[in-house]
């Protein structure tokens, strides 16, 4: 009897319920596609996540590359366009800025009064050497400057020892080592280090209408004396 008791006790603690274990075998049959779903899941997620990282690194290093070729071609893109043909507005433009006496711009509408040249002073009794043209113009008549360049010299109320013309005095330093000088009663047009252009207005003779004043422009190159006067009528 002892024993029997024992066994029935040992079962007591061993027993499972018909339900309990169907719904045991439930869950296990279950399981097993929920958890290949979820591999599933979890595999097509890692391989976009990888496909992402993969089609980024080579995005990089397309970039790169490209970057790298960009910078090989750079010297060779400058170079070809320096070596470019300038366009008709440039070439005008580097033309008018070359001293070249047969491209002078008349400065002015007058009659030489004096050449350039050796000449006996009335004043000193002697001889002395003109380096321009004494011209004799009339009142309000503009003064331009003949060629492209840069107002190097400015001087007012100038007086060539009481005998020539008076008035401004003013220096145009142009390329090739070339100098024009203007000396004229008047008003003014320009300033000192302002940039012209040939044909500019650097000023206007004072005088009354119908009467005349006396200037000075001259014309030199290297140190060397021009008659501008005489290269402008022979260029007709």
């Amino acid at each position: 009897m002892e024993i029997k008791k024992a066994l029935r006790a040992i079962r007591s603690f061993s027993y499972v319920p018909k339900h309990a274990v169907k719904e045991t075998s439930w869950k296990r049959r279950l399981s097993l596609p929920i958890f290949i779903l979820v591999l599933a899941l979890v595999m097509v997620g890692g391989g976009l996540w990888l496909t992402q990282v993969v089609e980024r690194n080579i995005d990089e290093a397309l970039t790169r590359q490209m970057q790298h070729l960009q910078g090989q071609r750079a010297p060779e893109e400058v170079q070809r366009a320096s070596n470019a043909a300038p366009s008709e507005e440039e070439q005008e433009q580097v033309e008018a800025e070359v001293f070249d006496v047969t491209r002078l711009i008349p400065p002015v509408q007058g009659r030489s009064n004096l050449p350039p040249g050796w000449f006996k002073h009335p004043g000193y009794n002697a001889w002395q050497y003109h380096d321009g043209h004494d011209l004799k113009v009339a009142g309000g008549a503009k003064v331009r400057a003949m060629a492209s360049g840069v107002v190097a010299h400015l001087e007012q109320d100038y007086d060539e020892d009481g005998l020539g013309p008076r008035g401004y005095r003013l220096q145009v330093e142009h390329s090739q080592g070339a100098v024009s000088e203007y000396i004229f009663p008047g008003e003014l047009g320009v300033r000192l280090g302002e940039k012209i252009q040939a044909g500019e207005v650097l000023g206007t003779v004072s005088g009354h209408p119908g009467g005349e004043a006396l200037i000075h422009i001259g014309l030199e190159q290297n140190g060397k004396v021009l008659d501008w006067l005489v290269i402008l009528e022979n260029r007709g």
